[in-house]
């Protein structure tokens, strides 16, 4: 039986780790500065660094997405301007846009954790405006005189503030209509 001040317990396993640890920096001062040095930078730039990806993201992926967004809101509002035949076509039009966007967002893959985060959040978005347009398509081949503009932009007032909190981190102005 041992006896109790050499009983081994946590106690004295976390002495002697630290005894080697102290001793180990008493014999290797230089290395051991220099460690704690590239420590503390390291920390600095881990906590005063907030690299999420946005200026890529701004450089890369947005000029395409805003050029392909424009084009899907001229088409909205020459839908919501013209009647008859020429409404659905400009609808079914930027029904074809929303595709896109979610074609090229599919194609970006952005660096930064936030910038994937929010990018996510953009193509949900647009992922719940194509599934709108398509149960909006539907109805409209049992009821051509549905008011289908008008339901889309109920669901798109819904949505509004996903897409307005992408808008916001990217720097961009909120969704105009």
């Amino acid at each position: 039986m041992l006896e109790p001040d050499n009983d081994i317990s946590i106690r004295w396993l976390m002495k002697s780790l630290l005894r080697g640890v102290i001793g180990g920096l008493r014999r290797n001062r230089l290395a051991a500065i220099l460690a704690a040095s590239t420590l503390t930078v390291l920390i600095a730039f881990a906590v005063y660094s907030r690299y999420d990806g946005l200026r890529q993201y701004q450089n890369d992926v947005l000029p395409r997405l805003l050029r392909l967004e424009t084009a899907y809101n001229n088409s909205l509002r020459t839908a919501a301007n013209a009647s008859g035949e020429w409404r659905a076509y400009y609808f079914k039009e930027a029904h074809s846009g929303v595709r896109d966007i979610l074609r090229a967002a599919g194609l970006d893959r952005p660096q930064g954790y936030g910038a994937r985060r929010k990018h996510r959040q953009f193509v949900r978005y647009y992922e719940a405006i194509d599934e709108t347009f398509h149960s909006l398509e539907t109805q409209m081949a049992a009821n051509p005189d549905m008011d289908y503009l008008g339901q889309l932009t109920k669901k798109m007032d819904e949505l509004r503030p996903a897409r307005d909190a992408w808008a916001a981190w990217t720097n961009q102005k909120p969704w105009f209509r």
